[in-house]
């Protein structure tokens, strides 16, 4: 679209959703920029290697002004049906603490609304901490295309090495 959405753009479209899984579970991947997915209009610095940068978390950790737009959005539209929020990139238990923690704090004034907070495994430090993020989480999901990417260090799009983009 060329532009973020503000918060009531956000909602009408995550509650579209919601209502048209008529009470099933729908499950939302926190904003995620960074490696090969950009908003050329947000004004982030260039990183010489955007995937091992500041993606996922890291960057929701550092621009909470987004997190909360987005929080706010899907607190609102959790209100019409089950709703659960996936962290993506998550490197440890402590960065999802802090992220909940702000998303909780984003959509305090809101009515109660039942989120459920859920880890993404893409980072392989995580996965190393899965039972101390598990403890925090209420669910788990695992991001196989970033997670083999890291564990095989290879980048999944470059031509050059991506036959090597493989679990066999």
């Amino acid at each position: 679209a060329g532009a973020l959405l503000d918060e009531d753009a956000q909602y009408e479209r995550y509650r579209r959703v919601v209502e048209r899984m008529r009470g099933k579970p729908v499950y939302v991947r926190l904003l995620d920029i960074g490696g090969d997915k950009e908003l050329p209009f947000l004004d982030v610095p260039r990183e010489a290697n955007p995937f091992l940068g500041c993606r996922g978390v890291r960057f929701l950790l550092t621009h909470p002004e987004l997190l909360k737009t987005q929080a706010r959005a899907l607190a609102r539209a959790g209100q019409h049906g089950p709703l659960g929020i996936m962290y993506p990139m998550l490197g440890d238990a402590a960065q999802f603490v802090r992220l909940r923690g702000l998303i909780n704090e984003a959509i305090a004034d809101l009515p109660h609304v039942s989120l459920r907070h859920g880890a993404l495994f893409e980072v392989p430090a995580a996965g190393m901490e899965a039972d101390e993020i598990m403890r925090e989480a209420d669910f788990g999901s695992i991001g196989t295309n970033d997670l083999l990417q890291y564990l095989c260090a290879v980048d999944r799009t470059n031509d050059s090495v991506a036959n090597e983009y493989t679990a066999d």
